[in-house]
């Protein structure tokens, strides 16, 4: 078995090492702030960052229409992480398909299976993880208050009252069209559990000004 002892630790370490080695340009500067994202690929205990993203904004039903197909509807870091992965997966299959490895001498983290049908999968001797630097939005973040994770949790402990005993951190984010609202009742009960979501919003926004982007849960598990 794999030696994972303090493997989350060097994960972070790396993505938060790569993301420091970036120019300040749009880095938060000041009291601002922002959630990072990475993947990152183990191969024999050494890491290597694939992707890396920051963000926290995604844009309303007004605003994808007008866009017309040509705006990025959410730069959640999550979100632009994943596709920043995607796109490096269609290079790493371009590489292989074309022997860039016998070439080049380069290993990917890819390895053909079927030629005829450009058929590829991950090789086996390499694991991928994924960092966040907060919850994710959305399923992800109605974590047990117990846990000492997100934003609820953190107050209670904060103003050092005990946690309940049955009760799960809250999300802002909101059911999707055709899901059944939360119940919000007392403890555990307050969210519904297992449904499509909306990312977070003001309760008080406009209909237009609404995201309909799904939240970033739901979208690390397509």
């Amino acid at each position: 078995p794999r030696n994972t002892d303090g493997l989350h630790d060097r994960i972070a370490k790396a993505v938060l090492s790569q993301y420091d080695g970036l120019p300040g340009r749009a880095k938060p500067q000041g009291r601002a702030w922002t959630v990072l994202a990475g993947i990152v690929a183990e191969t024999h205990g050494d890491l290597e960052v694939l992707a890396l993203a920051t963000g926290t904004r995604c844009i309303g039903v007004a605003a994808m229409v007008a866009g017309c197909g040509q705006v990025v509807h959410d730069c959640h870091a999550e979100v632009l992480c994943r596709r920043a992965f995607h796109r490096f997966l269609l290079g790493e299959m371009l590489y292989v398909s074309n022997d860039g490895q016998k070439e080049q001498r380069r290993s990917s983290i890819l390895e053909m299976v079927r030629r005829e049908e450009l058929l590829f999968s991950l090789r086996s001797d390499v694991n991928l993880h994924f960092y966040v630097s907060a919850l994710p939005c959305g399923e992800c973040t109605l974590v047990p208050l117990q846990s000492k994770e997100g934003t609820l949790a953190r107050k209670m402990t904060e103003e050092k009252e005990a946690a309940p005993l049955n009760d799960r951190n809250r999300t802002g984010a909101k059911p999707s069209r055709g899901m059944p609202n939360d119940p919000k009742a007392e403890g555990k009960d307050f969210h519904q559990h297992g449904i499509l979501r909306y990312k977070s919003g003001r309760s008080d926004t406009r209909p237009e000004s609404r995201t309909v982007c799904y939240s970033c849960s739901d979208k690390i598990c397509r």
